[in-house]
């Protein structure tokens, strides 16, 4: 694999010399998967829940322990698109091969699902058209996916991405749908991944929905800093650049330890032209300055009473007893019932975070530039 220039990746994962930590979470799913158990894997945004799935998937198929298959449903809005999206995924699994052609199975299963099948006249590699199909065949396709799976010789892991958002189609029994899929194929085993973490406990953990304890739950949090500080360290040493210990601590600190921040931060520090605290000042600045014209939306979004409350939390950093006289007053605040209201709704859109009696914003950079105000 090509040596990256900038070893601070944004987005994916490239391999485990650019991955940080995760030791412990990797050794749960291993455990879980060996032992027949299937996982919820939650976090907040940007913590690299799904750099930890897939550097798990490649690094257990490269050991040829399973066969993966990883499915992102975010862009989905309904389950016929959901499957649609499963279908996809599979035959990229099972139908890209430039040896042996493909199996009478899986060109049965294809059939059976309504997948046209060509075939590329300049690599000869086949190409999938999949048709779109009744709702009322989800439950069928599904049990069709399963059986072809079942049949492998190598234990399969289906890791769905983003899975919080069949909670949002407009169908009924969604979630009975895809508890069938997973309970009518034991041998296969299941990632269910979210980063709405209040969709993903509700969903796996109230006693009326369908996931009920179906599954052993993997709350992801932040990398210590401990554990950070020495892979920020080694990626300029190997590069002959020096960080100092200062410095990175103010990039973890100022990032709230959120993944994505620390790597943004990092990587536009590794390719500037000095390694400093003045550029790095300079690079949290221009950061801000960068997302001001969409952070701005929201106040056309939200009502008076939530922007407020939003700047308010914003501002303390993590904010205490929001309906206190004394809170309330230090940032004019309306009575506390508003606040209450505005408080309830910017936490169900996961605006705003309530964890271990303290609210914050949960975009580390979005709650910067409100602080800025």
């Amino acid at each position: 694999m090509k040596k990256l220039e900038n070893p601070f990746l944004l987005l994916g994962y490239y391999g485990p010399a650019y991955f940080c930590n995760r030791e412990e979470e990797l050794l749960q799913l291993s455990d879980h998967i060996k032992n027949g158990r299937n996982v919820v894997l939650y976090a907040w945004r940007r913590l690299g829940k799904s750099a930890l799935i897939n550097r798990f998937l490649q690094e257990e198929e490269k050991s040829e322990n399973i066969e993966a298959i990883y499915i992102d449903i975010m862009a989905t809005e309904n389950t016929s698109q959901a499957i649609e999206a499963i279908i996809e995924a599979v035959c990229e699994k099972y139908g890209k091969t430039q040896t042996g052609g493909l199996s009478a199975a899986f060109q049965k299963l294809i059939g059976s699902l309504g997948v046209t099948l060509s075939f590329d006249s300049f690599t000869g590699l086949p190409s999938f058209s999949i048709a779109a199909h009744p709702s009322q065949q989800n439950e069928i396709t599904l049990n069709r996916i399963g059986e072809f799976l079942s049949d492998k010789k190598k234990q399969v892991v289906i890791a769905i991405d983003e899975f919080q958002q069949i909670t949002s189609y407009e169908e009924k029994n969604v979630e009975a749908i895809f508890r069938q899929f997973m309970q009518s194929f034991p041998s296969i085993r299941f990632i269910f991944s979210g980063s709405q973490r209040n969709l993903m406990t509700q969903m796996f953990l109230e006693k009326k929905r369908p996931f009920y304890k179906s599954c052993q739950l993997i709350s992801l949090e932040s990398i210590p800093l401990e554990k950070y500080q020495p892979f920020i360290e080694q990626h300029f040493a190997e590069a002959g650049k020096k960080i100092e210990p200062e410095i990175i601590h103010e990039i973890y600190d100022w990032s709230r330890g959120q993944t994505y921040s620390v790597q943004l931060l990092c990587n536009l520090l590794f390719g500037a032209n000095e390694i400093s605290q003045a550029k790095l000042e300079e690079i949290k600045k221009s950061i801000l300055v960068q997302e001001a014209p969409f952070y701005s939306s929201y106040q056309k979004i939200l009502t008076k009473a939530q922007w407020q409350v939003l700047l308010a939390i914003a501002r303390e950093g993590y904010a205490e007893k929001v309906t206190s006289k004394k809170f309330l007053s230090k940032h004019n605040l309306a009575a506390s019932s508003t606040v209450n209201s505005a408080l309830k709704t910017l936490i169900n859109n996961e605006v705003v975070v309530f964890e271990d009696g303290k609210y914050f914003v949960h975009e580390v950079i979005f709650g910067r530039w409100l602080a800025t105000l």
